[in-house]
């Protein structure tokens, strides 16, 4: 006999990340775009930001005002984020949504600003001890997606999304381990720092790349992708999958720009040292953090909704709602 659905019955990990994918399918396009319009001018931000700083000869004049710049950029991104996470749950629950008064938005603001910053000193610092990972980075993830403006007790809203970041952690773990982004950019940090050590220990590795041919350099690279992709894997599947073909597809299009149109690029004649660097790097870590993040986003919108239904049940009346509309 089937298991009958209930409000206290705890989703597979990836059973959510499965909705999650399903609801963003699904959702209309300004809800999705919502979440670009915030997202996109951040990640090309911190690459013009990590570019400049890390080789511009004026970096420490312009550090402090690109600082805020990119300071401002973030809160732009996470505001825009709660906006989509809300269309997503308003789309879910089937409400009409509630216009975004400016009192709405000040208050959204104002506590983005003053629980998101943290964030990016506490998930890395509790990732590095393991055991409160789970939490400190679904709380972050919750503050995010319950934000609807509305709240004005900061101290309930952050009490709230604590207690919903504690519930079911063995679903939580696995939502993390297939979507997050934190999880994947810890992986690829790790193996390209130990790649780099590597080959910073053989000077002889280095000027062999050099003196290596174009059809050569490139299958090196493509050798060196497939590699960094292996040991990724376990680490972080679905977000190895996305950032793989995003570094093939950066690799490959210099290549067959200069097979087809006889155009050579830095990038390819450089060969592995093209990937050997920081830019590189973050460059497909924010194309995968597009490609990753709304997703993650989904699943904690459907976290917090389930969690939420085990006293109102508002996911069995939808289910019902469904069902007779069905049968009609």
């Amino acid at each position: 006999m089937k298991a009958t659905s209930s409000p206290d019955r705890e989703r597979k990990g990836v059973e959510i990340a499965g909705e999650a994918l399903n609801l963003i399918r699904v959702a209309p396009f300004h809800i999705v775009s919502s979440y670009f319009i915030g997202s996109v001018p951040f990640i090309l931000g911190l690459l013009y930001f990590w570019s400049d700083m890390s080789k511009s000869a004026f970096a420490p004049q312009r550090c402090f005002n690109a600082s805020l710049g990119l300071a401002a950029l973030f809160i732009w991104m996470k505001c825009w984020q709660s906006v989509f996470a809300s269309g997503l749950k308003n789309h879910l629950t089937g409400t009409p949504g509630t216009a975004w008064t400016f009192s709405r938005i000040s208050a959204m603001i104002a506590r983005q600003t003053s629980i998101q910053p943290y964030g990016l000193l506490m998930i890395p610092l509790a990732m590095l001890l393991l055991i409160p990972f789970y939490a400190v980075h679904s709380f972050y993830q919750n503050a995010t997606v319950m934000e609807n403006g509305d709240e004005i007790d900061s101290r309930s809203f952050m009490k709230r999304a604590w207690k919903q970041g504690l519930l079911w952690p063995k679903q939580n773990h696995v939502i993390m381990w297939l979507l997050s982004p934190w999880v994947l950019i810890s992986g690829m940090i790790t193996i390209f720092a130990t790649i780099w050590f590597v080959m910073s220990l053989s000077p002889d590795m280095q000027s062999i790349a050099y003196e290596l041919d174009t059809s050569s350099k490139y299958l090196l690279l493509v050798f060196a992708v497939f590699l960094i992709y292996q040991l990724v894997l376990p680490l972080s599947p679905f977000g190895c999958i996305v950032a793989g073909n995003i570094a093939i597809a950066i690799i490959l299009l210099p290549y067959l720009s200069g097979f087809l149109f006889g155009v050579e690029t830095n990038f390819a004649l450089s060969g592995i040292h093209g990937i050997m660097n920081t830019s590189f790097i973050m460059t497909v870590y924010g194309l995968s953090y597009l490609c990753l993040d709304p997703v993650i986003k989904a699943a904690y919108v459907l976290r917090c909704f389930y969690g939420d239904s085990r006293q109102s049940g508002q996911d069995l009346l939808i289910e019902l709602d469904a069902f007779s509309r069905k049968e009609e």
